[in-house]
């Protein structure tokens, strides 16, 4: 292909250069005649090397030898040794892409089963941030002292109304302490005032401390009180982190569903007792799922997980701006856009 160029070029030039020579020739300028008979001469001179290397590199190519002594190969089909190679190589890139798509399959039906799994951990472990929300204020102060008794304190609620700053009076080992509740949504945080009036409650109880809970947040005026009073905010994230430690014994079974990426089948995983697992074809499988990662699904917080190998998303900032990218970089190289993942 490159010499039927080079051929083009060359018959492009001549027939410029005839044309040049038959207009000077016409005004008849010698000195134009000269200069074009030069610039001829010389662009001649340079198409008969380009020709002599055109059919040197020819023959060349039809004498040289391939690695197995035959005679103009290869790519001539002359050495049947050197053909078989190029059969092999073809036949190992197509079974390279085969197996990259077959891993490919496997990683994403790993990941959906993760997902799948996730779920309904996340489901039978721990309710929701947006299920304790949708609970009436009196079933959430219920909710919640239940939580402190199973955390081994004795709890005696006051009443529902008229209760004096505080929702429940919590001992042990003989301590004191008040536990107050509010039951807000995400965008509606607890401030410095209701942790004043919380306190004021603990000072005439004579309580050495309390516990403020919500589902919703502080202010950073509310925190910062707080802690000089000795009192402890749990906001919506932490009281999972709560729940988990108040749940002793998981409800029913605490196994999960893992699929080997090696060759898909699946074996059982426990969420407390963490540790690989053979496959039934002796392939060792990690856990995947933690308890962090089902506070995470029940906070509905966490930003998702990749579908290719199932571990969390994460947001990253690169030249065309932020886009989720999977924490398992550089091994895995998932992206997804984050208006996808938006609800």
């Amino acid at each position: 292909m490159a010499n039927r160029k080079n051929d083009s070029w060359i018959g492009a030039g001549f027939l410029i250069l005839l044309v040049l020579l038959i207009i000077a020739a016409a005004n008849g300028s010698s000195r134009a005649i000269g200069i074009l008979l030069f610039f001829g001469a010389w662009f001649g001179a340079v198409a008969i090397g380009a020709i002599f290397y055109a059919v040197y590199q020819k023959w060349k190519a039809l004498n040289s030898h391939c690695p197995h002594g035959v005679r103009g190969a290869p790519g001539n089909g002359n050495c049947q040794s050197c053909e078989a190679q190029e059969r092999h190589a073809k036949d190992l890139y197509r079974r390279s892409i085969e197996d990259r798509d077959r891993r490919r399959a496997l990683e994403d039906s790993a990941a959906k089963l993760k997902r799948t799994e996730l779920e309904r951990l996340a489901k039978e472990y721990l309710p929701s941030i947006s299920e304790l929300r949708s609970l009436s204020p009196q079933r959430f102060e219920d909710f919640i002292a239940e939580m402190f008794k199973a955390l081994g304190y004795e709890v005696k609620q006051t009443p529902y109304s008229n209760d004096a700053g505080r929702d429940a009076e919590l001992r042990k080992e003989g301590v004191l302490r008040l536990l107050e509740c509010k039951r807000y949504s995400e965008d509606n945080n607890v401030g410095r005032p209701d942790i004043q009036k919380f306190h004021s409650a603990i000072v005439n109880a004579k309580a050495a401390g309390g516990y403020f809970v919500t589902t919703g947040y502080f202010s950073r005026q509310a925190t910062e009180y707080a802690k000089i009073q000795q009192i402890e905010t749990i906001n919506g994230d932490e009281l999972l982190n709560y729940l988990i430690e108040a749940r002793h014994d998981p409800p029913g079974s605490d196994s999960y569903r893992s699929q080997c990426r090696d060759c898909s089948e699946t074996v059982l995983h426990s969420v407390t007792k963490p540790a690989p697992v053979a496959c039934p074809n002796g392939h060792t499988v990690a856990p995947t799922i933690t308890f962090e990662d089902i506070v995470l699904r029940s906070t509905g917080r966490a930003e998702g997980l990749c579908k290719r190998c199932g571990k969390s998303l994460r947001v990253v900032s690169g030249r065309r701006g932020k886009f989720l990218g999977c924490s398992g970089f550089p091994q895995c190289r998932y992206t997804q856009s984050i208006a996808r993942n938006l609800h």
